[in-house]
């Protein structure tokens, strides 16, 4: 899944929510300050939902993926050092 295509909007977004939702996600990613403004009436508040969700999952699932490979390489570190010290 592509987070900038996909940000679990329950429809179609309009192209300022699309628009919103992206800058967000790419605010968010950059760890930047952002402020945004859109006139009453185009869906800020479920953009806002979506877009900081969406970089929040997406945020969670690379940090597990790292975690997941330092954990291979220790484990494989330890495996190295045990057959070692068993010679």
């Amino acid at each position: 899944m592509d987070p900038l295509e996909d940000f679990g909007f329950p429809f179609a977004p309009y192209p300022i929510q699309q628009e919103f939702m992206e800058t967000l996600f790419k605010v968010l990613e950059e760890g930047k300050l952002g402020i945004f403004e859109s006139p009453t009436g185009t869906g800020k508040s479920l953009s806002l939902i979506c877009g900081a969700l969406t970089w929040l999952k997406d945020f969670e699932t690379r940090r597990l993926e790292v975690l997941e490979a330092k954990v291979t390489i220790l484990n494989f570190q330890c495996r190295n050092v045990v057959t070692e010290n068993s010679d």
